[in-house]
């Protein structure tokens, strides 16, 4: 496996995960919803510290009009946070246009915020499981 190489350190990494944990329950606590794909990047998020209701998106095998009648009625906010990679890219899409039809407020700010906490270095959300207190710490990165 190859090493990747941070410019920060793993405890700056854990800070800025923590503080976008912070928010994102916030949010939750303020009727949110987050969006995942799997079961592996909800317990990512949950390892972080991530309280709040979430849906795994995955689990409803491409039915995004459930979904979008789902949260219509739960939900005025969700939280899109699904991976950083192309399919996570058109998949991101799709729900936006579904919850939007429902009058479902589609929130990415999170995306692109978890993106740029890590320098583009994280593509997946279960990948930020590494950089939690459960995860294995440093495990098959150079820090420099």
């Amino acid at each position: 496996m190859r090493a990747s190489t941070y410019r920060s350190s793993p405890d700056e990494l854990r800070s800025r995960l923590q503080g976008l944990i912070r928010e994102l329950n916030d949010e939750a606590s303020r009727g949110a919803v987050v969006l995942v794909e799997g079961p592996r990047d909800e317990a990512a998020l949950r390892a972080a510290g991530y309280s709040g209701p979430l849906i795994k998106v995955k689990a409803l095998g491409g039915r995004a009009r459930s979904l979008g009648e789902t949260l219509s009625s739960e939900y005025r906010k969700a939280v899109l946070l699904v991976d950083f990679d192309r399919e996570g890219s058109k998949l991101a899409v799709h729900i936006r246009r579904q919850l939007s039809f429902y009058g479902v407020e589609v929130d990415v700010r999170f995306r692109e915020s978890f993106f740029e906490a890590f320098s583009g270095e994280v593509r997946e959300v279960e990948s930020l499981r590494r950089f939690t207190e459960e995860g294995s710490e440093g495990a098959g990165f150079q820090w420099i």
